[in-house]
C-alpha cells in the first residue's frame, strides 16, 4: 500500500472531523466521555501511525503534521484533538529509541490502527515539572521491572493499550 501523502492525511482528518467528531463533540464535553468514535475513526483511516516511521508501517510525518491534524480536530472537538495528539506524541517517543522488539510489539500495531498509546507523565506534587519524576523503576530480573509511583492526568487513561511513563532510576544502572 503506498504511503498517504500529507494533503491526503489532512483531507481524511477533515472528513473524519466533519462526519464523526463534530457529531460527538457536545456529548463528549457535556458528559465527560472519552472521544472513542473520533479516535477509532482516525485509527481506522490509517492515521494512528501519523508519526510512526515508514519502516514500521507508519506514515512517517513529523510534529508539524501532527499540529495541523490536531488543529483540524480541535476545531470540532478539543478533547478528540488532545487524545489523538497524546497518542501520536507517545508514538513518537517510542519510535525515537525503539528496539526491534518494540517496533514489532508497539509501532507496527500502532501504525495498523490496532494499538493506542499515551503519555503518563504528570505526578502529584511536581506541578508542571513532569521532567522531575518521583516514580521509580526498579529491576527485578533481567526482563522484569517494578514501577512504584503515582501518575495523574493521564490522557487516554483506561483506554490506551500502552503508556509511556517518566521514571527516576532507583538503582544507578537501571534503565530510565
Amino acid at each position: 500500500m503506498p504511503k498517504m501523502a500529507l494533503d491526503e492525511a489532512l483531507a481524511a482528518t477533515r472528513e473524519i472531523a466533519a462526519d464523526v467528531v463534530a457529531g460527538e463533540s457536545e456529548r463528549v464535553d457535556v458528559e465527560a466521555h472519552w472521544p472513542e468514535k473520533g479516535v477509532r475513526a482516525l485509527q481506522q483511516a490509517g492515521l494512528g501511525g501519523l508519526v510512526v516511521p515508514e519502516e514500521s508501517g507508519g506514515l512517517g510525518f513529523g510534529m508539524l503534521a501532527l499540529a495541523q491534524t490536531c488543529e483540524i480536530l480541535g476545531q470540532e472537538c478539543a478533547s478528540t484533538g488532545l487524545c489523538y495528539g497524546m497518542h501520536c506524541v507517545a508514538s513518537a517517543v517510542i519510535a525515537a529509541k525503539a528496539s526491534t522488539d518494540q517496533k514489532e510489539r508497539y509501532l507496527e500495531p500502532i501504525a495498523a490502527g490496532e494499538h493506542l498509546t499515551s503519555l503518563a507523565l504528570s505526578e502529584p506534587g511536581t506541578g508542571a515539572h513532569f521532567y522531575y519524576p518521583e516514580t521509580k523503576l526498579e529491576t527485578n530480573a533481567s526482563d522484569s521491572f517494578t514501577v512504584t509511583g503515582t501518575k495523574c492526568f493521564v490522557t487516554n487513561g483506561g483506554h490506551a493499550d500502552s503508556y509511556v511513563i517518566s521514571t527516576v532510576a532507583a538503582e544507578p544502572d537501571a534503565p530510565m
